[in-house]
């Protein structure tokens, strides 16, 4: 009898098929999470550099951090136009977290994505530059292990995307 072997990130999927599902539902939440974590972080930043804060929290988003700092030097009208993009980005991340929890493979992919491009921006921002790289690097992987996660977890339980 031929033996395959594929590699597995996740603990505890040599388990009987029960176990095996609730472990893999915890690892997709557990990777959507980092969308709302990623979004609560750059809303965080925003507030801090709109109370004229100098630092901001290098899990948060790159994009919004950048606008921040441009905005603070601006009119409160830009300011405020400014505040609403940062929100309807958070809006827009958390939203994609609930459709990863859903069971939507795209969205885990969306936000790789995202993520990734955010990496861009903060790659020509000096400021934290390595831990905000380090941070990204971990939130993408998180993302994959989800996304691998969800993978597994239709193969017990085939359901359409």
């Amino acid at each position: 009898m031929k033996q395959t072997h594929s590699l597995n990130l996740i603990k505890g999927l040599d388990e009987e098929p029960d176990k095996r599902a609730r472990i893999l539902e915890k690892q997709v939440h557990a990777g959507g999470a980092w969308l709302y974590w990623i979004a609560g972080v750059s809303l965080l930043n925003m507030i801090v550099a709109f109370s004229g804060g100098h630092f901001h929290f290098a899990l948060g988003l790159g994009m919004t951090t950048f606008f921040d700092e441009i905005a603070v030097h601006q009119t409160s009208a830009v300011m405020a136009s400014t505040g609403f993009l940062d929100l309807l980005v958070a809006v827009v991340l958390a939203g994609l977290g609930y459709i990863a929890w859903s069971g939507k493979r795209w969205a885990f992919g969306m936000g790789i994505l995202l993520m990734t491009a955010d990496m861009v921006l903060v790659l020509v921002d000096p400021k934290d530059q390595a831990m905000s790289l380090i941070f990204h690097l971990i939130a993408i992987l998180g993302l994959g292990l989800g996304w691998q996660a969800l993978v597994q977890l239709r193969k017990l339980s085939p359901t359409p995307n």
